[in-house]
């Protein structure tokens, strides 16, 4: 929301409310500077509240009153609150609007002021990197390892992915960027949307599905990929620069058995990137 915007909604705010019938000036006074208190715009925005008395006579007798008629005196008290912008406050802070303060431990020789700036710009990379392993496709938890070593070894697995992952976000957008062009067909129930900067979950969940089929044929083991590649899987090679030709998984071999190496019936792997 806008700074002007808040302000103004701010002291609509103040000017709908009403005394309550309890409570005194500095009361409600208190009230409506709390409430700009709680929208962060108190210093920007004054309220004073202001009570006025009203005396009423209620004559006694019916008629005309005359200066000797009795009567029965009644005060009673008005409030009413007075809202001002503070012009100079608001104009310091709109100067100041859009200003930000980089602080780094880095020589200027190693970084410049122009440096800093971008790679602040760029930190919510670093941080999709751990959301990837809070609760994203990398999930460091639940731990099922107690054993130090193998925790090291656990997140050095892990960072291996990450780095596979980051590589394929970068190369993919990099070359959408070259040619101005998105892709489409990668969102689940929306497969017409075009994006420019796709995931890599995004792109890898395109090859779900993909079935590599393995059986024994006498002394032969036989493979070949169930189904063929589609338009989109061909494309998304194409952006990542990878020859379509890794997926000829077609392969037959001789079947050598041993005693402890022995391959009995058909089995079927499914494969998916």
């Amino acid at each position: 929301m806008g700074f002007l915007k808040c302000l103004e909604n701010a002291e609509k705010a103040v000017k709908s409310s009403i005394a309550k019938g309890t409570e005194s000036a500095a009361d409600w006074e208190t009230r409506l500077k709390k409430t700009l208190e709680e929208q962060e715009v108190s210093q920007f925005i004054t309220v004073q509240v202001q009570e006025t008395t009203h005396r009423v006579k209620h004559y006694l007798r019916p008629g005309r009153p005359t200066a000797d008629t009795p009567y029965r005196g009644e005060v009673y008290s008005e409030l009413s609150c007075r809202v001002e912008r503070q012009i100079a406050a608001i104009e310091a802070h709109q100067q100041r609007m859009g200003w930000r303060i980089y602080v780094t431990n880095a020589d200027q020789s190693r970084m410049t002021l122009q440096q800093s700036a971008q790679y602040y710009r760029d930190e919510y990379t670093v941080e999709r990197g751990f959301h990837r392993f809070k609760q994203g496709s990398l999930p460091v938890l639940p731990l099922f390892v107690r054993i130090d070593e193998r925790i090291k070894g656990l997140v050095f697995l892990l960072f291996i992915g990450l780095q596979v992952l980051t590589l394929i976000d970068f190369v993919a957008r990099r070359e959408l960027e070259k040619t101005g062009k998105k892709i489409a067909g990668l969102i689940p129930g929306n497969p017409k949307m075009a994006v420019a900067r796709p995931t890599a979950e995004r792109l890898l969940e395109a090859f779900k599905g993909l079935h590599l089929f393995v059986e024994k044929q006498g002394n032969k083991i036989v493979g070949y990929r169930v189904e063929k590649l589609s338009p989109l899987q061909e494309k998304i090679l194409s952006l990542l620069q990878i020859p379509k030709e890794i997926y000829d998984l077609s392969f037959s071999k001789a079947c050598v058995e041993h005693d402890d190496d022995r391959i009995e019936g058909d089995v079927d792997l499914a494969m998916a990137a």
